[in-house]
């Protein structure tokens, strides 16, 4: 990992993971520290440096998380840490205090791995993952509360008998409705195995409230939403930038 100069772009400190550890998401906190979470065979950490030298200032490691992975992170309002990946028992996701305490950690869905997640302004976190399918895999969408409940049944979206369907990027309008982007199906009928990509609309109940295909991108890698909450979309494949209204649905 490094840190470049804002004005420059020279390089102002060169860090390594620990454990030789697979990097995840990172993040700079309000006091300019980088966060960084990472996935070894000690488990999934998150590491904390100095803003002017790098210097580790803290870890802390969760071995249930154990595996070569890139974990997802996220920095919530009052400046806790959401994270996720996978173990044992499924889907892993935890909670850390901006004082780097643990809120909770917990382990659900066997077989599933989190990739993403976003925290909304009432520290609400949406957790994005991939879930074995009959062949393949398919996206699944949880929503838990700020000390670990989940405020929905697990939601899976499953567009594909056989190919690799995974939500690849998340975003989180200012009501708590998650945008979901990513790899789905169905794709062209020449490939059995081909994705286009898709966006979810997912509701605080955890109904999908819309769900938009494009044709010109093979998955959406990224999604951003403007002060009105419309939705702007990066697919890859076929590069596109596609934007989406706002569209009336429940919350």
């Amino acid at each position: 990992m490094q840190r470049l100069s804002g004005a420059t772009g020279a390089i102002v400190w060169t860090a390594l993971t620990p454990d030789g550890a697979k990097p995840g998401g990172f993040a700079l906190t309000p006091s300019g520290t980088v966060l960084l979470a990472g996935a070894s065979v000690l488990g999934l950490s998150l590491n904390e440096y100095a803003a002017d030298t790098g210097t580790r200032l803290a870890r802390t490691v969760y071995p249930a998380a154990a595996g070569y992975y890139a974990p997802g992170m996220a920095l919530g309002p009052q400046g806790e840490i959401a994270f996720t990946g996978t173990s044992a028992g499924g889907l892993f996701l935890g909670l850390e205090s901006a004082s780097r305490q643990t809120i909770f950690s917990l382990s659900t869905t066997l077989g599933a791995q989190g990739r993403q997640v976003a925290i909304d302004s009432l520290g609400r976190l949406i957790v994005t993952g991939i879930v074995p399918g009959t062949s393949g895999t398919n996206w699944l969408l949880l929503r838990y509360g700020p000390t670990g409940l989940p405020l929905h049944a697990p939601v899976v979206v499953d567009r594909h008998a056989s190919a690799a369907e995974a939500p690849l990027g998340v975003a989180v309008a200012s009501d708590g409705t998650a945008y979901v982007t990513g790899a789905a199906g169905p794709g062209t009928s020449l490939d059995p195995n081909a994705t286009q990509a898709v966006t979810a609309r997912l509701a605080l109940n955890g109904s999908i409230s819309w769900l938009a295909s494009e044709s010109a991108g093979v998955r959406g890698v990224g999604a951003a939403l403007a002060a009105d909450n419309s939705v702007a979309v990066l697919t890859a494949g076929d590069m596109s930038l596609v934007h989406y209204p706002v569209v009336a649905g429940p919350t």
